[in-house]
C-alpha cells in the first residue's frame, strides 16, 4: 500500500460486440486511493490505525461498504478513546458519567480534548453505527467519502493544534531566554 504511483496507469478491458468492461488496472484503485491520503494521516495515526485505514480504503475500492465502515468506526473510536485517556487525568473528570453515556454525549464530555469539528459533528458516529447495523453495501459506499473526510478533518485539526502549541511553546521559551 505504501508504493507511489510512477504516473503511468495501466488498464485491462474486455470488449465484445455489445459492451466494454474494465477487468483490471495497475496500480489498483486501493493503492491510488491510499496514496492520495494526506500526510496528516501518517503523522496523527499510529501504525495499527494506519493499517486499518488502509484496509478500509482497500475494502471500499473492492466494493465492500459495511466492512470498510467497521475499520472507519474503529479509527473514530480510537480518536475518542485517546481524548478520554487525557481527560481521565483531570481531577474534575466524571468517569461514571462518561461510562454511562452514549457516544454523542461522550464526545460532548470530551469537548476540551477533542477537535471542535468533531464536537460540532458528534452525529458522525451515528452514521458509522448505522452503516454497520442498518445500511446495505451500496449505502455505506455512498457515505464512505463523507465519513473519511470527517475523520481527516478531525486529524488535521488535531495536527494543527499540536503545531500551534509547539510554536506557542517555542515563543514562550524564547521570551524566557531573552528575559534571563
Amino acid at each position: 500500500m505504501s508504493s507511489k504511483c510512477s504516473g503511468q496507469l495501466d488498464f485491462c478491458f474486455y470488449k465484445n460486440a455489445n459492451e466494454l468492461i474494465k477487468i483490471g488496472q495497475y496500480p489498483s484503485k486501493a493503492t491510488l486511493d491510499f496514496n492520495s491520503l494526506d500526510e496528516v494521516f501518517s503523522k496523527e495515526l499510529d501504525s495499527l490505525y494506519r493499517d486499518e485505514l488502509g484496509r478500509a480504503v482497500g475494502l471500499r475500492a473492492h466494493g465492500v461498504g459495511v466492512g470498510s465502515f467497521v475499520y472507519l468506526r474503529r479509527i473514530f473510536e480510537n480518536l475518542v478513546d485517546e481524548a478520554h485517556q487525557v481527560a481521565k487525568k483531570n481531577n474534575d473528570w466524571d468517569e461514571k458519567a462518561y461510562q454511562e453515556s452514549r457516544m454523542p454525549e461522550k464526545i460532548n464530555l470530551l469537548s476540551h480534548q477533542l477537535p471542535n469539528r468533531l464536537v460540532k459533528n458528534s452525529n458522525l458516529y451515528g452514521i458509522l453505527s448505522k452503516g454497520i447495523h442498518e445500511l446495505d453495501e451500496e449505502e455505506c459506499l455512498a457515505h464512505f467519502d463523507l465519513v473519511l473526510e470527517a475523520i481527516k478533518m478531525i486529524l488535521k485539526e488535531r495536527h494543527e493544534k499540536k503545531e500551534y502549541d509547539k510554536i506557542l511553546n517555542d515563543l514562550n521559551n524564547t521570551a524566557s531566554d531573552i528575559e534571563d
